[in-house]
């Protein structure tokens, strides 16, 4: 053996390969065994060889003792047609198959084969492998000159099947063509019924000339409109005007305004009417407000420098925080925990620990101080609910309260403390809001209007925060925290010639009776040392501190206010011109909605004619009962809901497509019910030729998305008959 070359050694190996596979089969089939000694003397020419040290992709002719030795060497399997050496190739000719030319090197039509009778297409590894596919036997020949083979001849049999299910095809496709016509017949029929009733109402209409006479009389409306509301504005300037120089507004810097903005918010935010309102601050929302900060962060990261850094660093670092607390109506982290450098505070605060939970009136509270009379960048008026906590701390920890002067000091602490959280929202909105004002003075003054109608704040409140706003109400010797009593009068110019005086002269009345008031409590809440006394009952104003009351009817602010809401009378002619507008048009609508409801009557194709007034077919499938109205839309429920359950809408009718092939329909459902991923639920419904109406299957291949198979008349059409070869008689 070690003189052997390794070839010799691999034919000599491969010979008695053969000699051993050649006397197995020829137990079995003489056949094969004389295709093996044909093979002897015939060459077999590989297009491509597979494998070994010969390997090649050129035609080649392979050795003798390669052919039938088990081993697959040609790509076409040519040299393994009396062993299933090959069967994995899809060009492979089978067992007993013949070798090809060796000027074949097209494969394709050895790679299938077709049963002579039922038409069955099978691969070429299905030949000759002991296997009947064919019913006649055809794929197994034993002996090519006879053809013959060991198969039983199932063709009668089958060929029975098929006649009955083709009578049965064509009996279905029958009655449901005729449903089919008959449904066709009808829908053309009150096609011209509804195209009469229509024409009816257009003639209608154009005899009484509805759409000319609209248009004239909507133009002179129009103009009469413009007018009316020309003059309505330049009345509406007049008395904002005269609104802004009574309450001063036009006499304040702009620091001074802002502070009045935050004021109003901190003051007036507790109250339940505006907390319900849409967590609406300023005028904008707060998704309003978070879509801007994304738009301000995002020009932040493109170029730095075109942003204030003051300006981000709030943002970043302050602002979801106080958005979140504005949102909230109670307390979900510690008061004292963020970061107070955001709001110009100073350093030196002691911890402060208020219990979130509104209606737990025992809860403990540990004191807060400040050193800063602004707490949280709060305007002054701040300050009056800065004392209160301050003093109410100290005498809760005292603990000789009595348990209802103890619960209503908390109370008190925890709207303090809401209206704290509100201004320094109302604050960062305004640092947000004034990089995007082109006259930030004047959206100042229209944003306290809107406050001022919005939140209904009366004389009394608006003052007391517009004195705290107002430099020489502050820097003036008076100790009290509230600054306007003793009532005192101050004069400013304003931007105009005119001249603002503080109080508005309007408001003189109310507030003297504050600070009367202010006055006659002081020596009942302190000693004659200044300290303060324990309280045996808490009543509106202790300490200075009044609690938010909206504006009464009677209140100088709404009388005040009234003038930018009353509008001029309207002429004779503007109020006869709305009237006929108004019936002409109310006329037209009759017409449209009668014109609406005859279209109605039909659909808008014929194939869903069977089906219109909403017309359904259910299906059970699983734990769900599906309702499926080809013409509206189609809907799941559970199987034990109730009879009056409205369901899960899956989708509703968008449209439908016929197959030019073999006439069957696709349906598509869309804008369904949006599921819990987020994906909008659709449906697509598939349906074939059918004597009735029903559904075959129901799946859900994808989230949310629905596939339905279904039988109808309606795809008993001429496409189905020709695709099928139904004579339609």
């Amino acid at each position: 053996m070690d003189n052997m070359t390794s070839f010799q050694f691999h034919c000599n190996m491969r010979f008695t390969m053969i000699i051993l596979l050649s006397s197995l089969l020829s137990s079995r089939h003489l056949f094969h065994t004389t295709i093996t000694a044909v093979a002897a003397a015939e060459q077999v020419v590989c297009p491509r060889i597979l494998f070994g040290s010969s390997a090649s992709s050129v035609s080649e002719v392979l050795p003798d003792i390669y052919v039938n030795d088990g081993y697959c060497d040609c790509a076409n399997g040519a040299d393994e047609y009396a062993t299933s050496a090959c069967s994995g190739l899809g060009t492979w000719s089978g067992v007993g198959g013949h070798p090809q030319s060796s000027d074949d090197n097209d494969d394709s039509d050895r790679s299938l084969f077709v049963c002579s009778v039922e038409g069955t297409v099978l691969q070429s590894s299905k030949l000759n492998d002991s296997i009947c596919d064919c019913c006649d036997g055809s794929d197994e020949i034993v002996d090519n000159a006879s053809g013959s083979h060991d198969c039983p001849d199932t063709c009668g049999v089958l060929l029975k099947e098929r006649e009955i299910q083709r009578k049965a095809l064509e009996e279905n496709f029958r009655l449901g063509y005729a449903a089919y016509v008959n449904d066709f017949e009808k829908f053309e029929q009150q096609k011209k019924l509804v195209a009469q009733e229509l024409a009816v109402i257009d003639g209608e209409i154009k005899s009484k000339e509805f759409e000319e006479m609209f248009k004239e009389k909507k133009e002179a409306l129009n103009k009469a409109t413009d007018e009316y509301e020309k003059r309505n504005a330049e009345e509406y300037d007049v008395a904002y005007h005269e609104v802004i120089s009574k309450l001063g507004l036009s006499a304040m810097s702009i620091d001074e305004l802002e502070d009045l903005v935050v004021g109003i918010v901190y003051v007036t935010s507790t109250e339940r009417h505006l907390q319900n309102a849409g967590k609406d601050v300023l005028g904008i929302q707060i998704s309003d407000l978070k879509k801007r900060i994304n738009i301000l962060k995002r020009e932040h990261e493109q170029d730095s420098n075109e942003c204030d850094e003051n300006v981000m660093n709030t943002l970043h670092e302050g602002v979801e925080e106080s958005l979140d607390h504005y949102d909230r109506d109670m307390y979900e982290e510690e008061y004292c925990d963020y970061d107070y450098d955001l709001y110009d505070m100073d350093d030196d605060m002691v911890e402060y620990d208020l219990d979130a939970a509104e209606d737990d009136e025992t809860s403990e509270i540990s004191t807060c101080q400040e050193s800063s009379e602004q707490s949280l960048g709060l305007p002054y008026v701040g300050s009056i609910g800065t004392h209160f906590k301050m003093v109410a701390s100290n005498l809760l920890e005292s603990g000789e309260l009595i348990d209802s002067v103890s619960n209503a000091l908390k109370s008190r602490i925890r709207t303090i403390e809401k209206s704290e959280r509100s201004g320094n929202s109302a604050r960062i909105i305004l640092e947000i809001m004034v990089k995007e004002s082109d006259n930030w003075n004047n959206d100042l003054i229209q944003i306290i209007l809107s406050l001022l109608v919005d939140s209904k704040i009366g004389a009394v409140d608006f003052f007391t925060i517009t004195s705290a706003s107002l430099e020489e109400y502050r820097h003036s010797s008076n100790e009290s925290l509230n600054l306007m009593c003793p009532l005192r009068f101050v004069q400013r110019n304003g931007n105009t010639s005119d001249v603002a005086i503080f109080p508005p002269d309007i408001f003189v009345k109310e507030l003297e009776e504050r600070c009367k008031e202010i006055d006659s409590r002081y020596t009942d809440e302190y000693d004659n040392y200044g300290n303060v006394i324990l309280p045996t009952k808490i009543s509106d104003g202790y300490l200075g501190y009044f609690q938010f009351v909206m504006r009464a009817i009677e209140d100088p602010m709404e009388s005040l206010l009234s003038a930018l809401h009353e509008q001029a009378p309207k002429s004779d002619a503007l109020v006869t011109l709305e009237k006929e507008v108004s019936d002409i048009d109310k006329e037209l609508s009759s017409f449209k909605e009668k014109r609406a409801a005859v279209e109605s009557k039909i659909p808008s194709i014929p194939e869903l004619y069977p089906f219109h007034g909403h017309v359904c077919v259910n299906f059970i499938s699983g734990e769900y009962r599906y309702s499926i109205c080809p013409s509206n839309q189609v809907t799941q429920h559970n199987q034990d809901a109730h009879v009056n359950d409205k369901g899960t809408k899956l989708g509703a009718y968008t449209d439908m497509t016929i197959s030019p092939e073999d006439g069957s329909i696709m349906m598509k459902f869309e804008n369904g019910l949006r599921c819990w991923n987020g994906v909008v639920r659709s449906a697509i419904i598939n349906i074939t030729c059918g004597p009735t109406h029903r559904v075959i299957s129901a799946a859900e291949p994808e989230t949310c998305v629905y596939h339905f198979s279904m039988e109808s008349t309606i795809a008993c059409n001429r496409e189905y008959a020709i695709y099928h070869g139904i004579e339609i008689r």
